[in-house]
């Protein structure tokens, strides 16, 4: 009898007590004790014990969870600070395998570049955070003017003073006669032909066309992308999405394309409103120009060089540094993370023009960032 019991569950042990009869118990202390047992409940927490542990466990979550929203922006500024570098030294490494040629077919970061005066802005989707860091300009307006100054002169032994600031003929006689005989004209160098400023023009666009910079991509800015899915092997379905600039964050949320931040400046096929061609950069294209600081993207401190010309592109799925078939190509686009679902999410390339040359200077993130300061975010000095 024993081991049928001991064989028993909770659950059978409970229903074979619920079923005896308590008059059939012989004995009034056996029958207490059998009652006893049989409305003895089962062990447990009351109410406010609960609440207390849930209470705790709580707070314990929203720490836990605190920390670990914390660690995953750090370990993506890790991640940034790593794409940085992969993006820099590809650039490198591609001039090197090029021939001196750096990769083409960057986002202009404009609308669009060469089009009308309302067309040449910043579109909406771009962090107010680097738009606070660029400027837009035409390369004309960067490259320097040429001023004529017929007879005009200058005092050889004083060095070149600067377009501006040249003699006429009448003060460079009154100079010799008041010096008491020490001045003659042979003491002045004439300037006939006119003087070249810093920047000569066309110099910029000569420069970034021989190190192989030479065109840019663009959005549409009008009508809509279209394109055509495969619905399930035997139906076709035809998307379309607004390509309209004022319209483009909507689109890129929109559900029902396919458009996304990360190709935004493609063409309609592959799933963007940029334009079909790419456009050729001229004298007259306007271009993003960073104004946030030289010394903060590598220019040497104490060069006196506080305000070269360094302009911005963004390196999006288009350019040559992510065409499988050339040489050196890197095989992914880096995206940055630290922005809205809805805004432009590349990394931005900048190219100082210096000593008539153009040269790759630095690579900032989608925020106006340096890599200096992402990596005070992973040392947790600066906020993500």
């Amino acid at each position: 009898m024993l081991s049928k019991l001991m064989a028993m569950t909770r659950a059978e042990l409970k229903s074979k007590l619920a079923s005896i009869d308590v008059s059939a118990v012989k004995g009034r202390s056996l029958k207490r004790k059998f009652e006893k047992i049989r409305s003895k409940k089962e062990g447990g927490f009351t109410l406010l014990e609960l609440l207390v542990v849930v209470l705790i466990l709580a707070a314990i979550s929203g720490t836990a969870t605190i920390m670990l929203q914390d660690t995953d922006r750090r370990g993506a500024a890790g991640a940034h600070v790593a794409m940085m570098d992969e993006l820099s030294k590809g650039i490198q490494t591609y001039r090197v395998l090029h021939q001196g040629k750096y990769p083409d077919l960057w986002e202009s970061l404009l609308i669009d570049s060469n089009g009308a005066t309302s067309d040449r802005e910043f579109p909406g989707f771009i962090s107010s955070d680097l738009i606070a860091n660029l400027e837009i300009a035409t390369i004309n307006d960067l490259n320097g003017t040429v001023s004529t100054y017929a007879d005009g002169y200058y005092l050889t032994t004083g060095g070149n003073p600067g377009a501006g600031n040249y003699l006429s003929e009448a003060d460079r006689d009154a100079a010799i006669a008041s010096s008491g005989g020490t001045l003659t004209a042979s003491d002045y160098t004439t300037v006939a032909d006119g003087i070249v400023t810093t920047n000569p023009a066309a110099d910029i666009l000569t420069a970034l066309n021989d190190v192989g910079i030479t065109s840019v991509r663009n959005l549409l800015n009008g009508g809509v992308g279209t394109t055509v899915k495969d619905k399930d092997g035997v139906t076709d379905i035809s998307l379309e999405w607004d390509c309209q600039a004022a319209n483009l964050k909507k689109t890129i949320k929109d559900k029902e394309n396919d458009v996304v931040a990360s190709n935004i400046y493609r063409p309609a096929a592959a799933n963007g409103c940029g334009k079909e061609a790419n456009d050729t950069l001229t004298d007259d294209s306007s271009v993003a120009v960073w104004k946030g600081g030289a010394y903060r993207v590598g220019v040497p401190v104490g060069s006196g060089n506080t305000d070269p010309v360094i302009i911005a592109f963004g390196a999006g799925p288009d350019s040559t540094l992510f065409n499988p078939e050339e040489i050196g190509a890197l095989s992914n686009v880096p995206v940055y993370r630290h922005v809205e679902s809805d805004e432009y999410n590349h990394f931005i390339t900048l190219w100082q023009f210096k000593n008539g040359a153009i040269s790759f200077q630095a690579i900032i993130d989608g925020a106006g960032d340096t890599k200096d300061e992402e990596l005070g975010e992973i040392d947790n000095t600066r906020p993500t």
